[in-house]
């Protein structure tokens, strides 16, 4: 078999398997079609087919032959975090005061909190939990930020499918996800450069890091200016769509190329670009980017994602982690947000089903795992069960939320049902 056709013949599997377990076995009625691609992931890899079948997983993915997948997954992410940029909607935002903002903040600071302890927890009792790079504090603020998840294109595909998007509970939902989103970036994006600045004190990566404030503020008129220009000199629909792709994507790698060259993961950049992107744009870029990088790319990053994951549980070291970074990001995403919507004024039933909805991870989390393994914060045992940990609470997320709805509580559940006419339901996002 040729290095091409075996090629072929992983991507025909990587995008049929998920396929058929979503739509042909109805997974989709039980699971969101994220949690489905990245068990698939998981099963094609050494967790399962490397045991159960292990001739055969080494004849599709031995080593040698994995190069391909993971420039397309790389390609994949970068495309992803440019579109998660675009679905970031500020106005939104700034419509609901106070109360989202103490919600939002309770979100984050409460789960990343106990995150914080946990990885602490998780430093003093296993050692060869952290990564190569990890120093100081920098392990237990990964840690922190994975529990801080909250994933909003799942979310929006979890409220789309239960029919809840343009109900008060699905707006508030939405809006805690755009603050936890735009947040977890900025997070992730400090971490990052404070590793590389500890590990890789460089001059080209401090030039570079410098550069990079600059290039990402410019963006925003940048973009605005040359998309008017477009739009005013290019009249013909179809080569005026065309030309704002190519201006898009050649923005986005080139804001990728210098995050990675500063030491920053490639991912930021291309957000910081969907971010920058005017909102005139966004719909069209959305329509031609999104379907292919979701149906098409992002399978093969859940690919070598399965293939960096192995799920042993009978080793302590995984079983531990895993046991208390769910307990942390569950609990207190769950009790942190309902606790501050109950403080707000909303009933405790609508509270604790605003909480359980903002758990939602899924593909977020994987990403960022994925992250902080490269950058040699995670080692391998904390990423698998870190992204263990965002299957099962992604996969929790709807039936509590239903299970709190179907119990009223002095008019909860008929005050979360409630549509807001006002709130337009958002663009498809990826699932």
């Amino acid at each position: 078999m040729t290095s091409t056709t075996l090629f072929l013949l992983q991507a025909l599997v990587i995008i049929l398997a998920p396929f058929i377990l979503t739509y042909i076995f109805r997974l989709s009625m039980y699971l969101p079609p994220v949690v489905v691609q990245v068990l698939t992931g998981l099963a094609l890899g050494p967790s399962l087919l490397g045991r159960v079948a292990p001739g055969t997983y080494e004849a599709l993915f031995r080593p040698d032959a994995l190069q391909p997948l993971q420039h397309v997954a790389s390609m994949a992410l970068l495309l992803f975090g440019f579109t998660s940029g675009m679905h970031l909607q500020w106005s939104s935002l700034r419509e609901r005061g106070g109360a989202l903002c103490t919600i939002s903040l309770a979100s984050l600071l409460v789960p990343g909190g106990l995150g914080l302890l946990t990885g602490i927890w998780v430093l003093r009792n296993y050692a060869a939990a952290p990564g190569p790079a990890a120093s100081g504090l920098q392990f237990p603020a990964g840690i922190a930020i994975c529990c801080a998840v909250t994933a909003l294109p799942v979310l929006a595909a979890i409220l789309r499918e239960s029919r809840l998007t343009t109900t008060k509970i699905g707006q508030m939902a939405l809006a805690i996800a755009a603050v936890n989103d735009a947040a977890l970036w900025a997070m992730l994006g400090a971490l990052l450069a404070l590793s590389g600045m500890v590990h890789q004190p460089n001059t080209t990566s401090v030039t570079a890091l410098l550069l990079l404030l600059p290039y990402w503020a410019a963006l925003f008129t940048v973009f605005k200016l040359l998309i008017k220009f477009i739009e005013k000199h290019t009249p013909e629909k179809s080569q005026r769509e065309h030309l704002q792709l190519t201006l898009a994507c050649v923005l986005a790698l080139g804001s990728a190329v210098l995050s990675e060259w500063g030491g920053l993961h490639y991912v930021l950049g291309a957000f910081v670009a969907g971010v920058a992107m005017p909102h005139s744009a966004r719909e069209i870029l959305l329509k031609r980017i999104e379907p292919l990088t979701v149906t098409v790319l992002m399978p093969f990053f859940f690919m070598s994602t399965g293939l960096k994951t192995l799920i042993d549980t009978s080793s302590p070291l995984f079983t531990g982690i895993f046991l208390a970074v769910t307990a942390a990001a569950v609990l207190g995403k769950l009790g942190g947000v309902a606790v501050a919507a109950r403080l707000t004024g909303e009933p405790w039933c609508q509270a604790f089903a605003l909480g359980a909805l903002t758990q939602t991870k899924g593909l977020m989390e994987v990403v960022v795992v994925t992250i902080l393994l490269d950058a040699g914060i995670f080692s391998r045992n904390v990423f698998s069960a870190v992204v263990l940990m965002a299957v099962l609470s992604t996969c929790l997320a709807m039936p509590i939320t239903r299970l709190l709805l179907r119990y009223p509580a002095r008019g909860a559940s008929a005050s979360a049902l409630s549509a807001l006419p006002s709130q337009p339901e958002p663009g498809r996002t990826p699932s």
